[in-house]
């Protein structure tokens, strides 16, 4: 008989080990799976209690990590709406340090390259940077209405509703164009570098069959325009896209979880990372950032081997 054991790690997930690849010497950039297990670690030897790990994304240059976090503290305001109460651990190149957000702003939330909110959740409202808001819960349902995420920096978000919306943070009533279902391929993941928008989805082909692509979109005068798409083949979901290259990162199944590779938007090339990979979390960091990540893992005596 065939004992098989599986390991877990004290957030309860798979044992699967950090690590750091370098794929492009020349800038410097390395894959990383940095995930919850490695967040924790550092919240609780920086004192943070009573916690937990919402999301993980990078800064638009890949020289941040920041790990939006939510407690259980929470107060009622004069409409009756729950005000919860939440904040971010940050991991720069030169430091790294908790940042709690004022009282009641919760997450989701994201923050911009220089550390001010890009947007929010306060009771029943989406807020964003320019100070527009969006109701958020359907008063009669009581369900959330509208979905959020951005691209790394948030200067470029998706608003979900019946449809995907890209907008500005700083002007989210003004679409920069949209994502219609079954029709468009769904904003699964964005990217927003060099005045391109770059968006992954899994897309529906005319067959019914499932296909992750990415549309491209360039600014042409003051309209969006959609000038490529590219299909990624073999692919569970995209991880991150690098912003110095046309390299995607990527992940495929493998016997006991899943594995990072890389393919190149240019080329159609595929090529492997050598990292597993824990909840869809893997990023292009920089070098100075994966030693203040190594250097703080090692100071809490951080083991996963």
């Amino acid at each position: 008989m065939l004992l098989i054991v599986i390991s877990l790690n004290l957030c309860g997930c798979l044992d699967i080990p950090y690590k750091s690849t370098l794929m492009i010497p020349t800038e410097k950039i390395y894959a990383n799976n940095f995930s919850e297990g490695e967040a924790n670690e550092i919240l609780d030897n920086l004192g943070v209690t009573n916690y937990l790990v919402i999301s993980i994304e990078r800064n638009s240059r890949g020289t941040a990590l920041i790990c939006y976090f939510s407690t259980n503290a929470e107060t009622v305001d004069h409409e009756g709406a729950i005000e919860e109460y939440g904040g971010a651990l940050v991991i720069s190149e030169s430091a790294c340090f908790v940042t709690n957000f004022p009282p009641g702003i919760a997450v989701p939330a994201g923050l911009h390259d220089d550390m001010t909110l890009g947007y929010w959740f306060q009771g029943n409202r989406l807020v964003f940077a320019g100070g527009q808001w969006m109701t958020a819960i359907n008063k009669t349902t009581g369900h959330w209405s509208l979905g959020i995420s951005g691209a790394p920096g948030n200067e470029v978000l998706v608003v979900s509703s019946n449809e995907d919306k890209i907008v500005y943070s700083s002007d989210p009533q003004h679409p920069l164009f949209s994502l219609a279902p079954n029709k468009d391929i769904p904003a699964n993941d964005i990217f927003y570098q060099n005045n391109t928008i770059y968006v992954f989805g899994d897309h529906r082909d005319t067959n019914g069959v499932h296909h992750w692509q990415c549309w491209i979109y360039y600014k042409n005068g003051e309209a969006w325009q959609c000038t490529s798409r590219v299909q990624i083949p073999d692919v569970i979901d995209v991880l991150d896209f690098d912003p110095k290259s046309a390299n995607v990162l990527c992940s495929e199944p493998g016997m006991m979880n899943d594995r990072a590779f890389i393919f190149n938007l240019n080329t159609k090339r595929k090529s492997t990372a050598s990292l597993s990979i824990w909840r869809n979390h893997g990023f292009f960091l920089s070098e100075a950032l994966v030693k203040r990540i190594d250097a703080t893992l090692k100071e809490d005596g951080y083991q996963n081997d």
